[in-house]
């Protein structure tokens, strides 16, 4: 029997793609949900996997697409996949349906988009375009693999283990029998100790919660390490409905009171400077002449610009755990307190338990800085602006959306016309225009960008990543 065991730093906290928000949740849950088209490996346009051939426009303006289902698709439970069950699953994506509309005709499926989009086919590449088949209490997928058992969110949250098995019904040809993902908490000194001892003893077979620091200290073992382009972006997102962050000559006295090149240098001992986040957008997305920047001199003018409006304290909601944008919160914490002690701002933390609890004060607003970030979702950059800065991005309770990211909680109407601009039109100038405005009003600030680490064994075989720096796991082999 073989059997890949994938070794995490958290638990599982969704079983619906199409709101999950954490990086495991979408891990496990990509093998079990499919979504019409691939994520790409490039910049390619991506590949058709549900639908038969790429989208075909209807009439002119770029705004209605046609797409045909694949025959011979099966869910878990023996359900046929229709074209009917499509729409549905994807409307009821709440990131989705913000975006597009989906009406079944026949086998094929009709898009209404509600604004332009260059890229509409990556949007049906994204997770959260994953179908689902709703059954009473749980959801069945068409992917190679499924939950051991009928799971429940409430179940799988409470699980440090959690086994897959094959979806009997699954059309392709798979080599593995079952993929368990287990957790291994971070120390109480916030690092990965025990996941590397995992490895070391040879109970793992593959992690992507390793950083190529943690991957050198396996060196003799028989793990192959791979880094790719980052394709995240750590950020300190200051919460702009604050009173004491409302005065935007304080918000650029912290942007430039931050020294990036020292948290970069405290996370990454290899080529650190290649991480310093000189832009919101990860370098897989290209590099930016207007990049943000460490002013001491800066910051102490808009500091005294500032006056009485200039906050003694200030509260920073750290991270409850690493994340591939950030490998240290609290050491990163330490530093962000430092430097703007230098302005005059002490800064006390809260460290929240569990991902829930950091989320939920997310959604609550209750907060004056966060330790953030954002993964991409594609390779488009529009998708990452607008999940990091557009008004409708901002948190709420009862909002399931889950690229809602705008944790500054800045609605700016300008900004907003930029990323309608951007998305109908990404020219350099627009781009260039967003980042002007991002820098002068400073509701956050780009701190490093995360590697894209992938740590498996030699006994895996066929590893190939997207652009994005995830593999299809059910299309690994072992020896």
């Amino acid at each position: 029997m073989k059997v890949l065991r994938v070794g995490t730093l958290s638990r599982v906290g969704s079983i619906d793609p199409r709101k999950a928000i954490d990086a495991v949740s979408s891990v496990v849950l990509n093998e079990i949900f499919e979504r019409p088209f691939h994520q790409p490996l490039g910049n390619e346009p991506p590949e058709p996997n549900l639908f038969t051939s790429p989208l075909v426009a209807e009439g002119s303006g770029g705004r209605t697409w046609m797409g045909t289902l694949r025959s011979g698709i099966t869910f878990s439970d023996g359900t046929a996949m229709t074209a009917q069950i499509v729409a549905k699953s994807l409307n009821g994506s709440p990131n989705f349906s913000r975006q597009a509309t989906a009406e079944a005709s026949g086998e094929r499926i009709l898009f209404r988009l509600n604004k332009p989009n260059a890229r509409f086919d990556l949007v049906l590449a994204a997770n959260y375009s994953s179908i689902v088949l709703e059954k009473p209490g749980w959801l069945a997928g068409s992917g190679a693999f499924m939950f051991s058992s009928i799971t429940t969110a409430p179940q799988v949250q409470k699980l440090d283990r959690v086994t897959l098995i094959r979806n009997p019904h699954y059309r392709n040809k798979v080599d593995l029998d079952e993929i368990v993902f287990i957790a291994y908490p971070m120390s109480a000194t916030g690092g990965r100790d025990n996941l590397l001892e995992a490895a070391r003893k040879g109970e793992i077979d593959f992690t992507y919660s390793l950083t190529s620091v943690d991957a050198a200290a396996l060196r003799g073992s028989p793990f192959v390490p791979w880094i790719s382009n980052p394709n995240s972006t750590s950020f300190l997102q200051l919460n702009v409905t604050k009173p004491a962050l409302s005065d935007v000559n304080v918000r650029r006295a912290i942007s430039y009171a931050i020294d990036r090149r020292a948290i970069a240098e405290s996370m990454y001992e290899r080529n650190p400077l290649a991480y310093i986040a000189s832009s919101i957008l990860p370098p897989i997305m290209g590099r930016d002449q207007q990049t943000f920047s460490f002013d001491p001199a800066k910051a102490k003018q808009y500091a005294d610009a500032a006056g009485s409006a200039m906050p003694k304290q200030l509260s920073l909601l750290l991270l409850w755990t690493s994340r591939p944008y950030m490998p240290n919160p609290a050491k990163a914490g330490e530093l962000i307190r430092e430097q703007l002690a230098t302005i005059g701002i002490h800064v006390t933390f809260t460290t929240p338990k569990s991902p829930a609890e950091y989320f939920d004060a997310i959604d609550r607003g209750s907060y004056e800085l966060l330790m953030g970030g954002w993964i991409a979702d594609t390779v488009d950059p529009a998708d990452f602006f607008e999940a990091t800065l557009a008004s409708y991005s901002i948190p709420g309770i009862g909002k399931d959306t889950p690229t809602d990211n705008n944790a500054s909680r800045w609605a700016n109407a300008g900004m907003d016309a930029l990323l309608d601009k951007f998305r109908a039109e990404p020219a350099d100038a627009n781009r260039a225009a967003i980042l002007k405005m991002v820098i002068d009003e400073a509701p956050l600030v780009p701190l490093i960008y995360g590697q894209s680490v992938a740590v498996y064994s030699h006994s895996v075989m066929r590893f190939r990543a997207s652009a994005l720096g995830r593999c299809q796991l059910s299309n690994l082999q072992l020896r």
